[in-house]
């Protein structure tokens, strides 16, 4: 069990659930994720049942009786056999959430493999699509078994489901280029989903991508440049953003459960790799972590499956304005206040008087950088971890 003292935590606060499916059929090169692939069958089946059977097991143990949100990621979740993702489905849907956000490959997409999810039935399932491009080279290259058919075949069954659908895109690949993504965007946009993600390709350190040398890979600045045409076009079709990388068409379009990451709000993470935060009431928070174990999860009678980290409060409070400076909702006052008390609103306030003055906005509720403060971030945010570690 996750080993916490129950009578502490915060259950006043809004919970909810993030489950982890490790496995993939082949590894994206840009990922860093924890996933596996060529998974002996047996050794995948015992882990996903014994994820399945976590759940209810950790949420009964933790007292939480129901959740605002779960995303089942990865990974990739699209593997689940029929029977396996409707099992997990309906487990979840027993702590009402209200929405279920479930990720998906194009090539794993099947009439029947979304009939095993009950779209008809249940309007709080959101689905989430990895296209990153309909570039075939740049999907090659970037280790993605993708075709371009098995995209559009995919779009042609999630027709029906357009208005709860998200659709990743990725710009910067190797061998984009500013006319390769604008023609991306635009087939995305006539398509019309919901929701999009738009990211730009990240060079994450241990990833294949950072080791293989790919002479058509843009520079930083040409990948910047590709992600804010990008942006331009989506904003002009009518989305919003309300995330660094994240449009919406409307408000009940957002993930509901990347707002909740990013106001620092607690979550319980199920399955190897995957991460949860849990708050007390003092304000103290803990990470807890599934062991990136396979073996473990897939043996029934092992127990110690989880590691723990007591997050120091001054990250903590720097995780808040991190987080929560990516959207335009902001910071709230009211979380810093609670769990802080006045030192929470002290970093804000020094940041205020020197250079990003001009980018900070404070409403009644939210601490918030205006549209260009958001371009600085990274920068921004160099110098406010200082000031929180101060």
């Amino acid at each position: 069990m996750i080993d916490v003292d129950t009578l502490q935590l915060d259950n006043k606060q809004e919970y909810a659930l993030y489950v982890h499916i490790p496995f993939c059929w082949y590894k994206c090169h840009y990922c860093d994720f924890f996933s596996s692939v060529g998974v002996q069958e047996s050794l995948r089946i015992r882990v996903i049942e014994r994820i399945i059977m976590e759940i209810p097991r950790q949420l009964e143990h933790l007292k939480i009786r129901q959740l605002s949100s779960v995303y089942i990621g990865g990974g990739t979740p699209s593997l689940l056999t029929e029977n396996q993702v409707s099992r997990l489905l309906s487990i979840v849907q027993g702590y009402k959430p209200q929405q279920i956000t479930i990720e998906m490959n194009p090539e794993d997409i099947t009439p029947l493999w979304l009939s095993a999810l009950q779209l008809e039935r249940w309007h709080n399932i959101r689905l989430s699509m990895g296209i990153q491009t309909f570039h075939q080279e740049s999907l090659i290259a970037v280790g993605r078994n993708t075709t371009l058919e098995q995209t559009v075949q995919a779009l042609q069954y999630l027709e029906p489901y357009k208005d709860r659908l998200n659709l990743d895109l990725i710009a910067g690949l190797p061998h984009h280029s500013e006319k390769i993504v604008c023609a991306d965007m635009h087939r995305v946009l006539e398509y019309s989903p919901s929701h999009i993600s738009l990211y730009s390709l990240a060079m994450e350190q241990g990833t294949i991508l950072t080791y293989r040398h790919h002479p058509d890979l843009p520079s930083e600045e040409e990948r910047s440049i590709q992600w804010q045409v990008s942006q331009r076009l989506l904003q002009s079709a009518g989305y919003v953003q309300y995330e660094i990388s994240n449009y919406a068409r409307d408000i009940i379009d957002r993930s509901r459960q990347n707002l909740h990451y990013w106001q620092l709000k607690p979550y319980i993470g199920i399955g190897p790799g995957a991460v949860g935060t849990l708050v007390y009431r003092n304000g103290t928070a803990i990470r807890v972590s599934g062991k990136r174990s396979l073996q473990s999860w897939g043996n029934i009678d092992m127990h110690d499956m989880w590691e723990y980290e007591v997050i120091d409060r001054q990250d903590f409070l720097f995780e808040h304005y991190m987080m929560g400076l990516r959207t335009t909702i902001g910071v709230d006052k009211l979380i810093l206040h609670q769990r802080f008390g006045s030192r929470g609103m002290q970093p804000w306030r020094q940041l205020a008087r020197g250079k990003w003055g001009a980018y900070m906005q404070e409403s009644e509720t939210s601490l918030l950088l205006s549209v260009e403060g958001r371009l600085f971030l990274d920068a921004l945010l160099l110098d406010l971890i200082d000031l929180c570690r101060g």
